[in-house]
Order: C-alpha cells, then structure tokens, then sequence
C-alpha cells in the first residue's frame, strides 16, 4: 500500500519539480514488485476524487433526478385514478392491469431522458419485467392506456336495491368499488374485506356483483363427457373371450432410495378377474409379452381377443408372435372406456395398496421381486373377494363356472370380428382423408427427432388432423424446443397432443365465424346492435382501430371477438401501403400487453388478425 501511495504522488512530484525516486528504487526499498505497487496505484488513483468536498452548499439535485421524481408523480396519479392496478397476491407476488402496462411501456417511450434502469427502479419493477413488457408491445407508443371499463358496467339504479335489506349499504358500496375497480376478481375481493371492512365470502361477492352489476363469472369448462353416460358400453361376451392389458408405473422406496417400476396388468372383460402381469424397470414390448403369457398361464387358455392402447410398445417385437391367432384389438382414440376395467383395477389397487416402502438393505432386483410378491397377494385376494354385481360369487368362481357353448365361441368370434372390421373401415376412411403432404412432413420429422413408431400409428394420428393443424404443431414444437419449452418427457404423443389443440381450437374459430355469418344473415338483434357499435367507430384509422382491437380483447365470447377482430383486420387491410405497418403494430402492441386474457388467447387474436388483415390466396 505505501508502493502504491509513493507512485501515485510521483507525477505529483516532477510536476512541481521537487527531487522524486524512481519506480525501481520505490519498489526494491520496499521489497515489492512493481504489478502489485502499479496495482495499488490505480485502487487509490480512483478513490482520490470522491475524497475532495466541495465548499458551499450541496448541489441542485440531477436533472435525471427530478425527472425520476416527476414519474414517480406520474404513476402515483395514475394508480389514486385507477384503483386495483396493481395488487399483490399472497406469496408476494404483484399483479399489474393491462392498463397500467400500457402506461409504463408510454412512459418508457416517451421518456426518453430517462433510461429503462431509472424508470424501474423509481416505479418499482422488476428490469426484466420491464424489458418484457417493452418487448411484447413491439417498442410502439400506446395509447387510451386504461379503458373505460375494464370492470362491470354503471351498477344498477339505486331504486333497483331493496331500501329495507340491511345490507344495502354494503352492496351499494361493493358494487361502486367494482365500477372503479382495474385488476382481478380476486384482489378485489381481498380489498374488500380487508379495506372496505365488508366481511363477505368471495362467493357472497361474485353473486352481488353477478345481481347488481354486468359482470358474468368465467366457469371451468365441464367434463367433456358424462362418466355415467359412458358405463356398459363396452362389450363382453364371457369369461376368457376377451382380455385387456396396459402398464402403469409404480414406486417404491427402499432404505431411502426409490425405484420405479412398470406393472403390467391382464384383466379379463367379463368378470374383472385380474389373469396376468410382469413387474419391470420399463414398459416394453417385452413386458406385453410376459404379462400375456402369464395370463394364459394362470387360465390355461388363450382369449378371443386381448385389447391394448396405442402404445409404440403394443405393437413392438414380438408382440404379434406371443398373440398368435389371438385377435389384437387396439383402443380407440378418445374412448377412455376401451381400457377401462384396466384402468379400474389400476385404481382400485391405489386406493387399497399400503405405501410400498420396506426397511432393509437389498439391490433393486430384490425390491423388484418383493414389489412382485406384493401385487400377486393382492391379485390373488381381490380374485377371490365376494362380489355382490355377481351374486355373491367371485371372479375365479365366475371365470372357473363359465361353460360357454360352441355357438357362444363362435358369436363371440363373429361379434370380435365385425368390431375389428368395423375399426379396420374406420381406419382406412381416416387413411384416405389423410393428406400425403402431412405423412411426408411427419415422416421427415420422426427421422429427425429419432423416434420409433414401427406401426406408423402415432404417425397416422397425427396425419388425421388437418394439414394446417400438422403445419402448427410442427411449427409449435420447434419454437418450443428452440426456447427450451418442451417437457422432458415429450415424445410423438406430445407432438399428437398438440395437433389435436391446434385443430380444435380452429374448429372452434370457424364455426364462431360461420356462426357470425348465418345469425347476420338471418338479422340478429344482437348481431345487428353490434354491427352499429362497429359503424359508429369515430377517430381516425388509428384511433378507430385502437378501439375495435380493445373490444376484441374485452370480448367475453367468440361471436364478439370475431366482429371486433374482423373490423380491426378490414382497417389495416384497406389503408394505404405505407400506413399498413404502422396499423399492424399498433394492433398487435395492444395485444401482445393485454396480459388480463390467457397467452393463448392473445396468440389466436394476433393469428387471427393476420389472416384477416393479409389474406394469403393461391392465384
């Protein structure tokens, strides 16, 4: 420190002439070397200004200062005159409005004296959530940043609530707050029991809101289809006629290391008797043929028929050797009750099974086999338990009694082939509707992704779906593999899982448009009202289409948001060449900030745009 001390005065020193050593005298009388006095040197050479005071009094804050204060002011107003903008969950968490984002990407834009890095730290938000939100909104200036309404509507007239109910007050004041209120549902009910001191339920408060306001709760959508609607409709015929099988993956813990393992599992159709199953570290072709062949072991017989999934493995090396003449009747897609006395069994040992964790030191082969042990006691005790659907007789008693006559084996037969010839038509209709550019695309794509489907039935899943709809998920699937989005465990089922999204969510599109189309048609009352609002848009283009946008993504259902999306998409395709992108822009910086609705959401709007605003024709 006192090398670096002396070398840092020497430039000093010979300025004003004064006698001064050298560097290498300085360094050899103080025994260091020169890299650590240099060194020093330079540490203390950068502490030197901030030592020095100036006289008089302190300086007149920064201009970048009182800019910061002057925005600070800005979201303070912002936030007293937009109640709910911003609001913290539970854990922590804030939840900002689409309004207020809007405000903060207009901010950054034209404050241009002031740097991204000051604006978040004055308005306190995270730098990378700044950059996101300047990034969706495409660095295009937003304006009108808070609807009007991003809540309820006016609430109902005074004289519309009871004058003699106790709780008008309360109600009156709820439903006020609402009328102002910016952010969700839920932060709202928080304000107002813990502000507004109305210690209400959540539910007591939607229905207040739901009576006295305009706002329509969103429901979860229902179950697709009605389990009970779905019992008995599998066919049986007798025991031994026909068999299903699948695998489920099982753990079990052992002196605190924990080993997964696939149980494969036969079950008879018709009495439920659970025949055969093979216990192994993964689910293989393998293991479909050692669970058959169990099967027929504990029986003594092969089955008509044995169903499986579409597993890649059903349908391995193997497999149709093992079957021989036995008829391999593969599930059909989106019928969970092909499978279902499987997947019943599977349940039923879950909710029976004690947790599988046994003390003691052993490899996992012998975790296997006790595994083994545990699944073959239980088999064997739920064979032999009583049922009262069978009168009091057990599986075995009814898979053992079962006297099938010849003509009953050969109906089974006959009714087994008609439902594989059945499946084998429908198979081939779905074949013939498959586009070979879509087979080719998939073909390709399997050989990339180095996946094994032997049978080409994943393949001819995905390839059912329409042409478009394989184009998206294929797309999907890059994008999401390039910003590292996809599951470990994604494979060609995933990649069928969203085709499938992709073609229901254009179903849906168009069937909202075709709806628009006839009810237009036949005059609609609500339609027609619509068509005045899209009519009597006032402003310039950009105005006009900042408004049209806005109700699209304020629309509560389809038909809306394709009138709104359709009215957007005509401003942008009739302007000039030069203010197309500009438009196109603005609309989709509208969007791509609306975080009030599901990403999903905002991607089909912005698609949906694009292929209204910039039609793509073949000529």
């Amino acid at each position: 420190m006192t090398a670096g001390l002396v070398l840092t005065a020497l430039p000093t020193l010979k300025h004003l002439g004064l006698p001064s050593p050298s560097v290498a005298e300085v360094c050899d009388r103080l025994a260091v070397s020169r890299s650590q006095a240099y060194a020093r040197a330079t540490e203390i050479t950068a502490l030197l200004p901030s030592l020095q005071k100036p006289i008089g009094r302190p300086a007149a804050p920064a201009p970048v200062e009182a800019n910061l204060v002057s925005l600070m002011r800005d979201a303070i107003e912002y936030l007293y005159a937009h109640p709910g903008s911003v609001t913290r969950r539970g854990g922590g968490r804030l939840d900002y409005s689409d309004g207020y984002r809007a405000f903060v990407v207009e901010t950054v834009t034209r404050r241009s004296d002031l740097d991204r890095t000051a604006i978040a730290a004055g308005l306190a938000i995270p730098r990378a959530t700044l950059a996101d939100w300047c990034a969706s909104a495409v660095a295009e200036p937003l304006a009108s940043p808070e609807p009007e309404a991003t809540g309820d509507a006016t609430p109902a007239p005074n004289d519309a609530i009871p004058s003699s109910n106790p709780s008008d007050a309360r109600i009156a004041t709820i439903v006020d707050a609402w009328r102002r209120w910016r952010g969700g549902f839920a932060a709202f009910t928080d304000h107002v029991q813990r502000d507004l001191l109305i210690p209400w339920k959540r539910t007591r408060i939607g229905q207040v809101l739901k009576a006295y306001s305009d706002r329509v709760p969103r429901r979860r959508p229902g179950r697709r289809a009605d389990e009970k609607g779905l019992r008995h409709s599998f066919e049986t015929f007798f025991p031994g006629a026909q068999w299903t099988e699948d695998g489920t993956p099982l753990t079990i813990g052992l002196d605190g290391e924990r080993f997964v393992f696939n149980w494969e599992l036969v079950v008879d159709t018709d009495t439920s008797a659970l025949v055969g199953m093979d216990i192994r570290p993964v689910e293989n072709a393998d293991a479909v043929v050692s669970a058959f062949e169990d099967a027929v072991a504990t029986t003594g017989a092969r089955p008509i028929a044995v169903g499986t999934d579409n597993a890649t493995e059903n349908d391995g090396p193997g497999v149709a050797e093992a079957l021989k003449d036995t008829v391999h009747i593969r599930a059909t897609l989106g019928r969970p009750q092909n499978d279902a006395h499987v997947e019943g069994a599977f349940g039923l040992f879950q909710q029976t099974a004690p947790p599988l964790v046994i003390a003691g030191s052993t490899p996992q082969e012998r975790a296997r086999d006790i595994l083994r042990l545990l699944l073959t006691v239980w088999c064997r005790a739920t064979n032999h338990r009583p049922m009262a659907s069978r009168g009091g007789r057990s599986r075995v008693e009814a898979y053992r009694d079962a006297a099938p006559t010849p003509e009953d084996i050969e109906a089974a037969k006959a009714a087994i082939d008609e439902i594989q010839r059945r499946r084998d038509r429908a198979e081939a209709t779905r074949r013939a509707r498959t586009h070979p550019a879509a087979i080719a695309l998939l073909d390709a794509f399997f050989k990339r992704q180095g996946w094994d489907d032997p049978a080409g039935h994943l393949r001819d899943a995905i390839a059912g779906y329409p042409l478009g709809a394989v184009i998206t998920a294929i797309a999907t699937w890059d994008a999401r593999a390039k910003d590292e989005r996809l599951p470990g465990t994604a494979d060609a089922r995933y990649l069928l899982g969203i085709a499938r999204n992709v073609s229901d969510e254009r179903e849906a599109r168009a069937f909202a448009d075709a709806l628009w189309k006839r009810r237009l048609e036949a005059k609609d009352a609500i339609l027609v009202d619509l068509q005045r609002q899209r009519d009597a848009l006032a402003g310039d283009d950009t105005q006009r289409l900042r408004a049209a946008v806005q109700r699209a993504i304020d629309a509560e259902s389809a038909i809306e948001r394709a009138v709104w999306r359709d009215a957007a998409g005509d401003l942008v395709r009739s302007a000039g060449p030069n203010q197309r992108l500009p438009l196109w822009t603005t609309a989709t910086s509208l969007i791509a900030t609306a975080y009030r609705i599901p990403k999903r959401r905002r991607s089909e709007l912005i698609a949906d745009l694009a292929e209204h605003a910039i039609p793509i024709t073949a000529e």
